[in-house]
């Protein structure tokens, strides 16, 4: 039988730096299962990644970006407005539609502050 484990398994496992990237595997492993014949990939940092952890298509058309963020606690907006910014703006490829990632589910509060930023986003970005 397995054993079942929720995400702080990964900061358990690898410590804080670690689980985001074991994090960022796990949403990817989870979309090539999502899209097994549709190209999936992550994106190196060097320095920066545009914005993308993970892409679904490919860079001669517009992909889906997935950003995933390790936050357990609270959702940073700061860093979620930079990346939704670098994905938006980047130069190497055109932006389909853009994906936050995160391993927790939202209270009611934090879905109401959510739903307000992404209204917020969608009108000042069309």
């Amino acid at each position: 039988m397995a054993t079942e484990r929720d995400f702080r398994y990964f900061i358990e496992r690898y410590g804080e730096d670690g689980a985001s990237d074991k994090f960022e595997g796990a949403c990817y492993n989870m979309l090539k299962h999502k899209y097994p014949y549709i190209d999936v990939s992550r994106i190196k940092e060097n320095p920066g990644d545009e914005g993308i952890d993970v892409y679904v298509g490919d860079f001669n058309g517009p992909i889906d970006v997935y950003q995933c963020k390790f936050y357990m606690n609270k959702l940073h907006y700061e860093n979620i407005n930079k990346s939704l910014e670098r994905a938006v703006n980047n130069k190497y490829y055109k932006l389909n539609e853009w994906y936050l990632v995160i391993p927790k589910r939202l209270d009611i509060k934090e879905k109401k502050t959510w739903s307000n930023w992404k209204e917020n986003k969608e009108k000042n970005i069309q």
